[in-house]
């Protein structure tokens, strides 16, 4: 945690040294006349209009670097950051991966712009340790836990206790410990009274996206998954786990402290209208706002 902020401190300090110089040079420029001859102030002109040009160019190629939940990268790569880019010009550069694991690489000085989470309890504890800005929480999705196995597969679920047909041998879940979907499948499996009978055919992954890939590959018969990954997909089917099973999947975000203006227009572009309709299309609900 304190690599992060000093991190932000740094990046902070370079922002406020860029605009001391701009002002001093401005001062310079307008108030000491007397201390420069004409070649000198042709020269400082042309320092200032290219530090002035600096800026602009630099404004104008705006990279941020975005933490976000496994769930998200087929809506993030396919969907809301193209259109974000080609909308603002700047760009964004996510690192998918289990929540928790994202988290622990933030505390560790990771440079996160933006924490896109899985969950909400995540983000809130980053805002507690000033790694994010409290004030920028906000919930954006609301997650569907579903159960996806190829066309092909030996047999094909219709609903979670047939997950006990010895047919299944292996279940692909993500980490419970790292992975908010993970967790909701196993209270979803807690909750169905399944735990002693499925517990053996777990195999669990790092993450959700790799908890797909166990049944896409063969090495999982059917795996829980996050809907956002499969709704596209033609090589399999899904049923929806029952949301009476588990808590909701209220997934939040969060800007971090001291980042770039560009994050904060990121974080509001995921909340916005024109997002919606992305969420919509790749399985999640809305949440209140």
């Amino acid at each position: 945690m304190a690599a992060a902020q000093h991190h932000r401190r740094t990046r902070a300090s370079q922002g406020v040294n860029r605009h001391k110089y701009y002002a001093t040079l401005s001062a310079f420029l307008l108030f000491a006349p007397e201390m420069y001859n004409a070649d000198m102030h042709k020269r400082f002109c042309l320092t200032l209009l290219w530090f002035v040009f600096s800026l602009t160019s630099a404004h104008a190629q705006t990279t941020i670097h975005v933490a976000a939940a496994a769930n998200l990268q087929t809506v993030f790569t396919n969907k809301i950051i193209p259109a974000f880019e080609a909308k603002t010009s700047i760009t964004v550069v996510p690192v998918f991966g289990a929540t928790k694991t994202l988290q622990q690489q933030f505390e560790n000085g990771a440079a996160y712009d933006v924490f896109v989470s899985a969950d909400s309890v995540t983000v809130d504890k980053l805002a507690t340790e000033k790694l994010v800005d409290p004030l920028s929480v906000k919930p954006y999705a609301i997650g569907t836990l579903v159960i996806w196995c190829l066309k092909s597969a030996p047999t094909h679920p219709k609903s979670i206790g047939d997950l006990t047909d010895p047919k299944i041998q292996h279940i692909g879940v993500a980490n419970p410990k790292t992975a908010p979907y993970g967790a909701a499948a196993i209270e979803s499996i807690a909750s169905a009274s399944l735990t002693d009978t499925l517990t053996p055919k777990i195999v669990f992954a790092e993450n959700i996206q790799q908890a797909l890939m166990y049944a896409a590959t063969g090495n999982a018969d059917v795996s829980f998954t996050a809907l956002s990954l499969v709704i596209d997909r033609t090589d399999g089917q899904w049923i929806e786990v029952p949301e009476k099973l588990h808590k909701p999947i209220v997934q939040s975000l969060g800007v971090a402290v001291n980042a770039p203006a560009a994050a904060k227009q990121f974080a509001d572009f995921l909340t916005s209208k024109e997002a919606d309709k992305f969420w919509r299309s790749s399985g999640y609900r809305l949440p209140k706002r």
